[in-house]
């Protein structure tokens, strides 16, 4: 197959690296890699938010809100970002919705969707190379990358006219650019043949919107914007016609009910009616928006004769929840409920969420107002738990009590929709007093290698948990177990039997009458994982290094895992250190012979030393072992203008030329000596905390 052959049968998931590695027998290998086929996302809406500065993005830092605060203000461009976000809505039937965000790291373990922490979209920015940004479509492999958005910090960004044509080096348009991203993370590939497509390899200047192959394409995978599903069909657009909201026994028993709605286009009005009974005296209307839709609403109350009592609007998509307080509304009276749109450009359809309450709201609507006690907006304040105090404030999540705390009456998990089954599992529990929680999880038939649980507690205050493994025999096994400072468990089992069952028991040390409620995400190392072989290497007493390089024309978020095996299982491991052209350690692996190990890293354009190191235990010798190095790319991105001359792709996928680039040669940085990172202990384990019983 030669060079065009395989770049058409790859089509556009080509990934612009070159790998070559040194052998024993001083040949050296390269490779292509392909990136992650992109997937749906399976649950609508999907959520997006703003990550705070200074959390972690690999080994740098988000700098987002400093780079974007210097050309614009800060509410400019989160509602550009928005408006690039309902271009997509706006012409298929995947939609969006804003949520808070929280200070920590992109890649965090946790929910590939619906993690309560952050949106499945994060936007974020940092430094990079040949790119104008990075978004990592949705993938399950992925975790929490899954769906993130990063810009690069060298490129000035700016809201531009629709009249601007004029490209200007070093300088995009936030909305355009935002608005390929965001094609990109909902399942969309880059096109090499279509300028006037927004989803084009080269960034071609200010867009307006979707262009006509742009809608086919993305309603190919979310199909067209759908009709209002929570009105009848006769319609709720007037007084005559208007919705009744009948009383329910939730609204005796919590003194509060609530209805769905959808406004689906900006001269869409729907109109509910009401009659009042003994606890609605005094009543607080609310129309939610957060977390449902970028729909940006206003609430009309209307007498019994469609005369105007008051109303309200919302302020702005970043502040699209509006409440108003209904007095004086006796039994037997009627009242209109009139939600529609309020005439802010762009976000003029989604759904909503209808609340009539006898209190008044304890959550605010929105977060965007919400400040610290130093008056700090949240956007910038580096508090963790501000998103478990609002989970916190939800309840339980899981109000089960008593019906999975046996290993016999374990809750079956389900691995999430586009994962290989038995690969992952995700759920998110409540510890109650006096409460534990099992759940069974079957290891894929093609597993090999080791099975990771995390369990990340949600709560403002430090809370204790273990984590107990059992096979399907329910005998206790002896995994790895590392307790981190913030509460958060990680749990490694060495060897995972195909096919087998496994029980994962959870309690708290410290049970309270408060719950807790908890994040439990469960990694299994599968032979099929959408990964790429790049190269084997075999490790012995005699040579126990092997090195090799990687070349990547710009940056991008890669997926590496190390598969160690050997004739002792037990006192081998295999450490993979990866070097920047400068020398500089960007990232180190380590496998147990037996195992398997993965890890997301960001690479930015260069050349890259990866470094192979045989290691065994305390006193043990070194015995031969071989390693298998697999890897993909995750992140696509939106490339500047300029095309590499060598016909390698730089800004996008592209036909390659007929004459491949020249192999790198095989070249060791020479590092200064402090440099070099030494072989870590894959034996050590820190011992738990002190525990209180």
């Amino acid at each position: 197959m030669n060079t065009m052959t395989l770049s058409i049968a790859r089509f556009i998931c080509v990934v612009s690296l070159v790998m070559v590695l040194s052998t024993s027998s001083q040949q050296s290998v390269c490779a292509q890699l392909s990136a992650l086929p992109p997937q749906v996302w399976p649950q609508n809406p999907v959520t997006v938010s703003f990550a705070p500065d200074s959390v972690g993005i690999g080994i740098f830092r988000n700098e987002i809100h400093q780079h974007l605060k210097a050309t614009m203000d800060e509410k400019q461009y989160r509602i550009e970002i928005l408006k690039a976000c309902q271009e997509w809505s706006r012409n298929s039937g995947i939609n969006f919705a804003l949520v808070g965000d929280s200070p920590r790291d992109f890649g965090t373990p946790g929910l590939s969707q619906s993690d309560p922490r952050f949106g499945d979209i994060r936007f974020g920015a940092f430094p990079q190379t040949n790119v104008l940004g990075n978004a990592i479509p949705y993938h399950p492999t992925a975790g929490t990358w899954a769906g993130d958005i990063l810009l690069d910090t060298n490129t000035i960004y700016e809201i531009q006219s629709p009249e601007t044509t004029q490209i200007v080096a070093e300088r995009a348009d936030l909305f355009s650019v935002a608005l390929h991203e965001l094609g990109n993370t909902i399942g969309l590939v880059d096109d090499n043949f279509d300028p006037e497509s927004v989803m084009y390899y080269r960034y071609a200047g200010r867009r307006q919107s979707l262009s006509p192959f742009d809608v086919q394409n993305v309603q190919f995978l979310y199909g067209p914007r759908a009709n209002d599903p929570y009105e009848d069909r006769q319609g709720n657009e007037s007084i005559a016609t208007a919705s009744i909201i009948n009383w329910s026994a939730d609204f005796v028993i919590n003194s509060s009910q609530t209805v769905r709605g959808r406004i689906n286009a900006s001269q869409d009005v729907d109109v509910y009616r009401i009659r009042g009974n003994t606890l609605s005296d005094k009543l607080w209307v609310t129309v939610n928006c957060r977390g449902l839709s970028l729909l940006c609403p206003k609430v009309t109350i209307l007498d019994d004769e469609g005369r105007v009592i008051d109303t309200a609007s919302s302020e702005s998509p970043l502040d699209n929840s509006v409440t108003k307080e209904l007095t004086s509304f006796y039994p037997d009276e009627t009242r209109y409920l009139v939600v529609e749109w309020n005439g802010i450009p762009e976000f003029e359809f989604g759904d909503y969420e209808l609340e009539l309450n006898v209190n008044q709201p304890a959550v605010p609507a929105s977060l965007w107002h919400v400040e610290d006690d130093d008056g700090q907006s949240f956007s910038d304040v580096d508090d963790e738990s501000f998103e478990d105090r609002l989970f916190e404030l939800a309840g339980a999540v899981d109000t089960e009590l008593g019906t999975n705390d046996s290993p016999s009456t374990a809750t079956q998990l389900i691995s999430p929709i586009g994962m290989a089954p038995g690969s992952r599992y995700e759920s998110v529990g409540t510890a109650l007093k006096n409460d534990v929680d099992c759940f069974s999880v079957r290891a894929a038939a093609d597993a090999t290698g080791s099975m990771m649980v995390h369990l990340r507690p949600l709560a403002t205050s430090y809370q204790q948990f273990s984590v107990t493994l059992l096979d399907s025999s329910f005998k206790i096994l002896r995994p790895t177990i590392t307790y981190h400072s913030d509460g958060d468990i990680d749990v490694e089992l060495a060897r995972v039997t195909p096919n087998a069952q496994y029980i994962i028991v959870v309690a708290m040390l410290q049970p309270n009458d408060t719950p807790v409620n908890y994040l439990l995400v469960t990694d299994i190392a599968t032979t099929n994982s959408s990964l790429e072989t790049i190269q084997q290497v075999r490790l012995t007493a005699t040579a126990a290094e092997a090195m090799g390089t990687m070349t990547t024309y710009k940056t991008q978020l890669f997926k590496f895992a190390l598969n160690v095996n050997s004739t002792d299982k037990v006192n081998q491991a295999v450490q993979l250190t990866i070097y920047s052209d400068t020398g500089r350690a960007e990232a180190t692996i380590i496998c147990k012979a037996g195992n398997s190990a993965r890890n997301l890293i960001w690479l930015q354009a260069g050349k890259h030393t990866f470094r192979f190191t045989a290691l065994a235990n305390s006193g043990r010798r070194i015995v031969a072992s071989n390693t298998t190095l697999r890897g993909a790319s995750v992140s696509d991105d939106e490339g500047p203008i300029l095309i590499d001359p060598s016909g390698n792709p730089v800004s996008g996928p592209q036909v390659p030329s007929s004459a491949p680039p020249p192999t790198p040669l095989w070249e060791f940085p020479k590092f200064v000596l402090g440099l070099i990172l030494p072989p870590e202990n894959p034996w050590f384990s820190p011992p738990p905390p002190n525990r209180t019983l």
